[in-house]
């Protein structure tokens, strides 16, 4: 899981290590977050909803 601003952060793995953490600790669980499955043709979708916070969306998982 990246977080939407995690190209632009030092080091982008780190959110990544966070989120594997918490979940072996048994915090939080990533896949719960999961709202959205889309194709991967429709990423501008998907960044368009994120931007506009449409449709509930918190997490999308693009397939390809």
């Amino acid at each position: 899981m990246i977080p939407t601003t995690g190209g632009r952060l030092r080091e982008p793995m780190a959110p990544i290590r966070t989120m594997v953490d918490l979940k072996h600790r048994g915090w939080c669980n990533p896949g719960e977050m999961l709202t959205h499955r889309l194709p991967f043709e429709e990423v501008q979708r998907a960044f368009e909803m994120y931007e506009n916070q449409e449709d509930g969306i918190i997490k999308v998982v693009m397939t390809i």
